[in-house]
């Protein structure tokens, strides 16, 4: 159990996690051959003081819902990432790329992980989204955004699923929903 004065280190606590896991993962991967180059993403939360603390590796993604507008919060490690923020591809270009798909950070892939981290204070009405790239390949900005602020928690996360199915969904599809309540 952590007292309140631990909270501040809350990013350090899920940079941690995250590290442990990824060396896990390494290490599992290092002696087994047929599991040699596995890795995963991860896109985590924490809730504590009127902040939220987020961690994260890969391109599973965090969005800020706040009021009418819909941010990305994380920043996706993946290829044609690297070349949109390069000026080599357009952002219409990056979604049909082929590949679309190739990460260039993970967890457990090698035995270091850089983690990207972002504090923010929390608001009253603050819907927060993580979902792996299945989900925010195939429904766009505007339309997650309208079904989180139509919808019950529940019902938006089934919703997104079932729009990422409808859209093509090929890959896994995986979606959190999380609402502070005023």
């Amino acid at each position: 159990s952590y007292s309140e004065k631990d909270f501040p280190e809350a990013v350090n606590m899920l940079k941690y996690a995250i590290k442990k896991a990824s060396n896990l993962i390494y290490e599992k991967s290092k002696n087994d051959p047929i599991l040699k180059g596995m890795g995963t993403t991860c896109t985590a939360l924490w809730l504590r003081n009127n902040q939220v603390y987020i961690a994260h590796v890969g391109d599973s993604r965090a969005y800020l819902v706040r009021g009418r507008t819909i941010q990305q919060v994380t920043e996706d490690h993946s290829w044609v990432r690297e070349q949109v923020k390069a000026g080599l591809l357009s952002l219409e270009e990056a979604k049909l790329h082929s590949y679309k798909n190739i990460i260039t950070r993970s967890v457990g892939f090698e035995e270091d992980v850089k983690i990207d981290t972002f504090t923010k204070d929390i608001q009253p009405g603050d819907t927060y989204l993580l979902c792996s790239d299945g989900m925010s390949n195939n429904v766009k900005d505007e339309d997650i955004l309208k079904i989180i602020t139509t919808s019950p928690v529940k019902e938006a996360c089934l919703r997104l699923i079932s729009s990422a199915i409808e859209n093509g969904g090929d890959d896994n599809i995986t979606v959190i929903v999380v609402t502070i309540e005023a």
